[in-house]
């Protein structure tokens, strides 16, 4: 059971988040770029890619070579902090990218979004305890399935459904592996989608 549960941690790292947002926006509504096959869309998620995902993935393994960190899981909270500090400015100069290429405002809101959910999860692991990183994406990743019903041109009802099953899921798991307490875990849902309803709305 908690191999299974390490698995799903890593296959929905918060870090990947952001890229299966931006997926999911561009596939629930495939005329958000104009013709199809559409370049812009490949652009979009190839800029999340690299900026949002390879380049925080590679400083962080980096830092584990220099000794900066002592492991990959990051269970210490003064290197936590670090990686949170080095992940959100990725996730920021990514948001900065997007929005002077003059992307959808969508596109860009989910960055913003995972920005500053991010950055308040940081913030509080700083000053108070430790929040949930996972379930801060998670409850993002619901707010974009939930705001993608005024857009999408397809039914995406089974795609809610899944994502609460999903989000549910992962923060079992974080649970399971006692990487977490269930304060945690609740206070990174309220984070996550709290943040990136902001950004998409206003």
């Amino acid at each position: 059971m908690q191999a299974i549960a390490l698995l799903l941690s890593y296959i929905f790292h918060p870090i990947f988040i952001p890229f299966y947002a931006t997926f999911f926006l561009v596939w629930c509504n495939p005329y958000m770029f104009g013709q199809i096959p559409s370049y812009d869309s490949v652009f979009v998620l190839r800029t999340v890619l690299l900026y949002s995902i390879f380049f925080p993935l590679f400083t962080v393994f980096l830092m584990k070579r220099l000794d900066f960190i002592s492991d990959y899981e990051v269970q210490d909270k003064r290197e936590r902090v670090l990686v949170y500090m080095i992940t959100s400015s990725y996730f920021l100069w990514t948001f900065f990218v997007m929005w002077r290429e003059g992307f959808r405002e969508e596109i860009t809101d989910v960055m913003l979004g995972a920005t500053i959910a991010l950055t308040l999860g940081f913030v509080i692991t700083t000053i108070s305890e430790k929040v949930s990183a996972h379930t801060i994406g998670m409850g993002g990743l619901f707010a974009v399935v939930l705001f993608a019903t005024n857009i999408a041109r397809k039914d995406i009802t089974s795609v809610i459904f899944a994502t609460i099953i999903l989000a549910g899921l992962i923060g079992t798991c974080r649970l399971l592996l006692n990487a977490h307490t269930p304060r945690e875990v609740y206070n990174g849902y309220m984070i996550g989608f709290l943040c990136m309803a902001l950004a998409l709305l206003f």
